[in-house]
């Protein structure tokens, strides 16, 4: 009988990547999803870890809610990206729309669902647990399961190692701020004041605007 060769958990399978594996959750959550539609937006948020508080994540649990906002979308239901600041910051690193820094989001969110769940590691891989919940109701209105391999997580968390990009007051030293006609006429008077006063140092308007933000409102 000819040897088989060992498999490796370090192996990794074009045809099995995340997206294959969130695919089939999404296809999960459909199969029993109640209430939720076209006309009843939801925000995806980061898998958390279950032995934690759920204030610990990692890249799989970031990558996994983010091919989730892909699966949700084309399955037909609104998504809220919560982490879209309503203005663009230009700056020498790039132009940036995106933050995880609650001061810079400029409103309410108006998801009425929550795209979430919790991952556990098992020695050859993470088992998943994903569900959708109300946001007042916080009742389970769709729920799956997964099992995701070594063989695609380890290359996901081995880019966790990667040098980080430079923080927020680097960043926004030589940026401007652009906001959107829809903000109410006197905050956005003040803003735009502050950005014609060329006087003015750019990380007091950053100090500026980040005071006059609305940060957004927890159930």
């Amino acid at each position: 009988m000819p040897e088989q060769s060992p498999r490796t958990s370090t192996a990794y399978s074009k045809d099995h990547d995340i997206n294959y594996y969130v695919r089939g959750m999404m296809q999960d959550l459909a199969a029993n999803l109640q209430y939720v539609n076209s006309s009843t937006p939801v925000a995806v948020v980061s898998f958390v870890m279950l032995d934690s508080n759920y204030n610990d994540s990692n890249l799989l649990g970031i990558q996994i809610a983010e091919s989730l906002i892909h699966e949700v979308h084309k399955f037909g239901i609104p998504v809220i990206d919560f982490k879209t600041t309503g203005y663009i910051r230009v700056t020498e690193q790039g132009d940036f729309a995106f933050s995880r820094d609650y001061e810079d989001f400029t409103g309410e969110m108006p998801a009425r669902y929550i795209v979430g769940g919790t991952m556990l590691k098992h020695t050859d891989g993470y088992l998943i647990n994903a569900r959708i919940v109300g946001m007042q109701s916080q009742a389970v209105v769709a729920s799956a399961q997964s099992f995701i391999p070594n063989s695609v997580s380890e290359p996901i968390l081995m880019m966790s190692a990667a040098p980080k990009s430079s923080n927020r007051s680097e960043n926004i030293q030589l940026g401007r701020v652009a906001f959107p006609p829809d903000l109410d006429s006197s905050l956005r008077t003040q803003k735009n004041e502050n950005l014609m006063n060329r006087s003015q140092p750019m990380d007091n308007i950053a100090n500026n605007s980040a005071s006059n933000n609305v940060s957004l409102i927890q159930e």
